[in-house]
């Protein structure tokens, strides 16, 4: 009788057919990476900007509470200035933000908690409220004398006020470049009435996520990345040449969360503007000069800007 072939059987991969499958596995992941690297920061972008809606919309009910004044910065540069109980980081949760609103998922600060994956053993919002309930007959007493250390903070947002919109803060400007009228916190813009263009008037920034220093990053400070507001009134250094604003404004601003360089004025990040839309914008369509930007509510909007 014949034997039969088994025909059912078939041999190992040859090493040719190996190198095959591994070349063709990594075509594919080089080809697929970058898809996924994208959708995954427009994702976070996406829910970057819904935070920051969530804060205007929150002020917006805020302000109708309030006769249409404006919420204050309270952060100074690094720490505290008087009760957190009474800062925007906590007010506008009263209005419908959620806790979660006041960090960007982009957003991986050193100086943020070490529970947050930062390295900052300060106090969290949370552990902040807790010490001024426990320290609040001492800190209401008008006996400064008696007043416990306030504790060092965490990175308490990942956002922050426009220094031209926030009363504490407002610049002092005699004559403002802008309108030749003298300017200061008595006459800051700070309630909606004063804002004519609400759809090109910024409300709230990405904060720098590290001290800077002419465009260097500085670890050993935190600086505005621990603060709740700019000072757009400092950033005209159009001067030197068309990069130094940026350069300059890169040391408060998040100017590139969202891509791009972190100095450069094609960097872009969100913005939310008063009349409750949040828009990702690239430096340079929101500051170009003291009169061409998206800041100061009577400055013209850089070229090419649309509401």
């Amino acid at each position: 009788m014949h034997s039969q072939p088994n025909r059912g059987r078939r041999g190992a991969f040859t090493l040719i057919e190996l190198l095959v499958v591994i070349a063709i596995i990594a075509l594919l992941i080089g080809i697929l990476l970058p898809s996924l690297s994208s959708a995954r920061a427009s994702a976070q972008r996406v829910v970057c900007q819904s935070n920051m809606r969530q804060l205007e919309l929150a002020h917006q009910l805020y302000i109708e509470d309030y006769k249409g004044r404006f919420i204050d910065a309270a952060l100074p540069h690094g720490s505290l200035a008087g009760d957190v109980r009474s800062t925007w980081l906590i007010a506008l949760q009263d209005y419908g933000a959620a806790p979660e609103s006041l960090y960007s998922p982009v957003d991986r600060s050193i100086w943020r908690s070490v529970e947050d994956g930062g390295s900052d053993e300060g106090a969290s919002l949370v552990q902040l409220r807790s010490w001024f309930v426990q320290n609040e007959d001492l800190l209401t007493d008008n006996d400064f004398g008696n007043d416990p250390e306030q504790p060092e903070i965490v990175r308490l947002t990942s956002y922050g006020l426009n220094g031209y919109t926030a009363q504490t803060v407002s610049p002092f400007l005699n004559p403002d470049p802008v309108t030749g009228r003298r300017l200061d916190q008595g006459n800051a813009y700070t309630k909606i009435t004063r804002i004519p263009r609400t759809s090109q008037t910024i409300h709230f920034v990405m904060m720098t996520p590290i001290a800077r220093r002419f465009g260097e990053p500085i670890d050993s400070e935190a600086d505005f990345a621990k603060a709740d507001h700019v000072h757009p009134n400092e950033w005209d250094f159009s001067f030197i040449s068309e990069t130094a604003s940026a350069t300059f404004a890169s040391s408060q601003i998040w100017l590139n969360a969202h891509g791009g360089e972190p100095t450069s004025p094609s960097g872009k990040s969100n913005a939310a503007f008063f009349d409750g839309s949040v828009r990702t914008l690239s430096f340079d369509e929101m500051y170009r000069d003291t009169d061409h930007n998206l800041f100061h509510p009577e400055a013209s909007p850089p070229t090419g800007v649309q509401p």
